[in-house]
């Protein structure tokens, strides 16, 4: 990291300025640069925008073929851009979502998010390197695997390309053209599942590109503001010239009772043939979480250029153990010269991991959720925000909300949950529970066969109330267990609505690791003391509770004391700390006080702590962290000056405060550890 000195001008309110560095930075070799740069000035209050980011991208060009890319090694030089109001989402890594939790080949892919959302109002590009096809004669083909579960009405990806630098743009392909490409007829784009769920392998001849010197590819995604599902996920890239004998794995379907798993689960692999020769009788094989490989023989199946069929295997597997499965199916023929098309694999979970937190924000009933036809998720009934809800009346005597499986359960677990009756749809009037009106909830251990009553809520236990009230259900007695819970409502008299909100197993860590970011008063009457309060565990978002009934997590104007803050996460876990704002000390009020400077400060880790003391003494050298903990000690014998290197290296990023003491005189100094 280059040490480049000072800035040595004056920046007036609001200015700027421009500075060029010394030290240069060779970008000559293909590849993706990021530099950040930031501003380090002491005594800087706000240290979040210190820091900018600008990347540059050394583009290859690609001259030899085919060309493949897995992007096990790196990201192969494809890199994102954004052009929307919102930022790119695509990330280069291991997939980690809900849905889109795996590669096809080894473990990294291109993904909008590798482990959540894209984002809302999302335009946003995944560029490719330069490909040079000036030495084709006839269309070479693009061939991948593609991962696609977004909103179908309005979130959509396609492929573009441009000849001229970026300059102009071009759509490849219609939904008539290629194979599997696009599913969209109408918008010529693939959207929803691209039309089937999971994988598929997609390809398409590159129109009209043979003999172009520079060619540029990108991937378009675009997305309202709505609802968002995980997105898009590429992998196993081959541009090349059509092959004679070419069979690809386009998609391996997922079981159609998944939540739970079957005793005789079954595989069926959709399979594609991409070359120009026919394809009879291929051997097809799958194994499930690395085990054993079952071998068949597709006799039935022939299929000609561009056809795809699917075969379902006579073997079954065994599903009914919770917990996570990746199944892995491949086709095989011989003379087929390239193997990254020809498997695909497909990831799937009848075991929710904990904790586990629904809070129906996504609009409707969430995937593996099992519930009753008139269950609906909406606003309604006076609710800030989305709930679960069921309208109960003489024709819906009955209803079920069912969670997926989820565990292992651990000691401690709770499920924590919301709930309110009201008589209209306006949420106005509070509903007053019959005698044979109740809300039972219930857990079962083997998957739907048998169900325990956990609690039940009627008219001897419900407070009418027109907000929600919280209810929560120690989990002890299931440790070690797989469990599903089962919200069954039962309708006696009246005509209301049960809602149903923020659905949780809460697992709490053993505290939430909050920081404290101390401001000291001026003097001991002076009210102009801070607190700023992060969490780094436990479940976003968080409240903040103080004791002086403020909320946020900074309070100001504080005069010096004691302030007791209660942080509540996501999930309800809690965690209550007490900071101390204390007064000012000033080298310059004091000075028979020892004194202090700290090279470099900030620091990434190491620090040098120059100590000069009035006269001989002895010292005591403390370093504490923001919430008062004591991290390093040193005493000294008579010394008048001195040099400690300090080392941070394995705390947090934070604030800390250095503490010198010596002849019954004290200095305190303000130490930032980053992480960078």
């Amino acid at each position: 990291m280059p040490q480049d000195g000072l800035y040595t001008g004056v920046l007036g309110t609001d200015s700027t300025d421009v500075v060029e560095f010394d030290a240069t930075f060779d970008t000559s070799e293909p590849g993706i640069y990021v530099f950040r740069v930031w501003t380090d000035l002491e005594g800087d209050s706000d240290r979040s925008n210190d820091t900018t980011e600008v990347t540059i991208v050394n583009a290859p060009l690609i001259t030899e073929y085919p060309y493949t890319q897995d992007f096990e090694a790196d990201n192969g030089i494809w890199y994102p851009e954004a052009e929307g109001l919102a930022p790119s989402s695509w990330e280069y890594g291991s997939p980690a979502g809900g849905e889109i939790a795996n590669a096809v080949s080894g473990s990294n892919a291109w993904v909008t998010n590798l482990d959540g959302p894209y984002n809302d109002n999302e335009l946003s590009y995944l560029n490719s390197p330069c490909f040079d096809l000036s030495g084709f004669n006839q269309d070479p083909v693009i061939g991948f695997h593609l991962y696609l579960t977004t909103q179908a009405c309005c979130d959509e990806l396609f492929l573009e390309f441009s000849t001229d630098d970026g300059e102009n743009w071009e759509r490849l392909g219609s939904s008539d053209t290629g194979i599997n490409w696009y599913n969209d007829a109408f918008n010529n784009w693939w959207d929803g599942t691209a039309g089937q769920q999971g994988w598929r392998y997609v390809q398409h001849e590159l129109t009209d590109l043979a003999g172009a010197p520079n060619v540029r590819l990108r991937f378009v995604f675009s997305s309202n503001a709505g609802i968002a599902e995980e997105g898009a996920a590429i992998d196993n890239i081959f541009i090349g010239a059509e092959l004679d004998t070419d069979l690809a794995a386009s998609n391996l379907a997922l079981p159609a009772g998944a939540a739970c798993g079957s005793a005789e689960e079954s595989v069926r692999i959709t399979i594609l043939n991409t070359g120009d020769s026919p394809i009879g009788s291929p051997e097809v094989s799958y194994s499930v979480n690395g085990g054993p490989v079952v071998t068949e023989m597709a006799t039935e199946i022939v299929l000609l250029p561009g056809e795809q069929d699917s075969y379902t295997f006579s073997q079954t597997y065994d599903a009914t153990q919770p917990g996570d499965y990746v199944i892995k199916a491949w086709g095989n023929v011989l003379n087929d010269p390239y193997s990254g098309n020809d498997t695909i694999v497909q990831f799937y979970r009848t075991a929710v991991e904990l904790p586990f937190r629904e809070d129906f924000e996504g609009g409707s009933v969430p995937e593996g959720w099992e519930t009753s036809p008139q269950a609906n998720v909406g606003s309604g009934h006076n609710n800030q925000s989305n709930v679960l809800f069921v309208n109960m009346y003489s024709f819906v005597s009955e209803a079920f909300f069912t969670t997926p499986q989820f565990g292992p359960i651990q000691e401690g677990d709770t499920l924590r949950f919301d709930y309110k009756y009201v008589d209209f749809a306006a949420g106005t009037v509070p509903t007053f529970l019959s005698s044979g009106d109740s809300l039972l909830i219930e857990a079962t251990t083997d998957c739907g066969l048998t169900y325990d009553t956990l609690f039940v809520i009627n008219e001897d236990n419900h407070l009418p109330n027109l907000d929600l009230t919280t209810v929560e259900l120690p989990l002890d007695e299931y440790a070690g267990e797989f469990l599903r819970i089962r919200f069954s409502a039962v309708w006696g008299a009246g005509d209301y609505f049960l809602d149903l909100d923020n659905i949780n197993i809460r697992r709490c860590p053993e505290d939430l690791g909050i920081e404290l970011e101390l401001s000291a008063a001026s003097g001991a009457d002076n009210a102009d003391g801070s607190i700023t309060a992060t969490a780094a565990a436990g479940e976003a978002p968080y409240t903040f509770e103080w004791e002086t009934g403020e909320t946020g997590a900074t309070i100001d104007s504080l005069l010096p004391g004691d302030y007791t803050l209660t942080v509540t996460d996501a999930f309800g876990c809690q965690q209550v700390v007490t900071a101390s704002v204390s007064i000012t000390s000033t080298q310059e009020l004091n000075p028979a006080a020892p004194e202090l400077s700290l090279a470099p400060n900030p620091t990434s880790g190491q620090t040098t702590l120059n100590v000069r003391f009035p006269q001989p003494a002895d010292a005591r050298i403390l370093v504490f962290n923001a919430m008062g903990q004591l991290i390093y000690e040193r005493v000294e014998q008579k010394v008048s000056e001195g040099q400690y290197l300090l080392d941070l290296s394995d705390q947090s990023a934070g604030l800390y405060y250095i503490q010198v003491s010596a002849g019954g005189q004290m200095s305190t100094a303000k130490l930032i550890r980053t992480n960078h």
